[in-house]
């Protein structure tokens, strides 16, 4: 496989794919493994090779920043999506939204939607996996120049932190498995978090007069949207000590789909849990 991957290369070939073409001339070349059969045997033959990849992005990306420094502090954005596979690959299992493919998840930087790590996962992979979140972040963080990693691995002392993290995803990261390994690893956090029941009764109990006026990027107020923290109206006391929970309502876009509470309220309410001490609800929630 090796000797076939030294042909591929020198034939043009920049991926493991374009194996491909030496398939084609197995009289020649002799029998050629498949592609996930060969990827197989790189990883068992070049795992320390494969452990110093984030050590040289990291050296890369150090004298990058310093040519255009991030600032202080990052924002990491994790996410997962759905790509469709059309036939039975490796790995490829049915999804939660009846379809048949993968569930990667990555992790970007926030300010130059720098890719800093992503995972490949089969279809049935849980979008709420803890520990798939947990170790993407370990990978990112692997991959960042050692000044921005001081402080961040689990037990490090807080004051030890030079570049704080903030790290950000949708409900699917409302786990407690997730958001403990962030506060372990003096990581902030702004989850996305659902609107349960226990929400609905402190939107109930919420006084109109709180709700304060929601903003855009620039600072311009955005119509038809309203920003309320609802710490005291919620309990909170299952989440890290400092959880907030910041909630906005806006007048729905047509077609928008609205549980029942949404409706009879007349707004669409998205909520968030973040350990961010700022003041200004509104920008917090920008």
């Amino acid at each position: 496989m090796l000797t076939h991957l030294a042909v591929a290369i020198v034939d043009g070939a920049d991926c493991l794919s374009d194996l491909a073409s030496l398939k084609l001339q197995e009289q020649l070349f002799g029998p050629v493994a498949s592609v996930p059969t060969t990827w197989r045997a790189l990883q068992a033959t070049s795992s320390e090779e494969l452990r110093q990849i984030p050590k040289a992005i990291a050296e890369a990306r150090a004298r990058v920043w310093a040519a255009a420094p991030p600032g202080d502090s990052l924002v990491l954005d994790v996410d997962a999506t759905f790509v469709t596979a059309h036939s039975d690959k490796q790995d490829a299992a049915s999804t939660y939204k009846a379809g048949f493919g993968f569930h990667p998840l990555g992790v970007w930087r926030d300010t130059t939607s720098e890719p800093l790590a992503a995972m490949l996962r089969p279809g049935n992979a849980g979008a709420n996996d803890a520990e798939d979140h947990l170790e993407l972040l370990d990978q990112a963080l692997a991959a960042l120049p050692a000044g921005y990693q001081v402080g961040h691995e689990p037990g490090d002392d807080p004051g030890a932190v030079v570049h704080p993290i903030l790290v950000r995803a949708d409900s699917a990261g409302a786990t407690h498995g997730f958001v403990n390994g962030l506060v372990e690893a003096n990581r902030e956090f702004s989850i996305g978090y659902p609107s349960d029941k226990r929400v609905r009764e402190g939107l109930l109990l919420a006084q109109e007069e709180e709700w304060v006026p929601a903003v855009e990027a620039d600072k311009r107020r955005r119509q038809g949207a309203w920003v309320i923290e609802l710490s005291a109206l919620v309990d909170l006391s299952s989440w890290p000590k400092g959880t907030r929970l910041v909630c906005r309502r806006e007048r729905p876009h047509p077609g928008a789909q609205l549980s029942l509470f949404d409706t009879g309220e007349g707004f669409r309410h998205t909520c968030f849990i973040t350990s961010s001490t700022r003041a200004d609800v509104a920008t917090l929630e920008c």
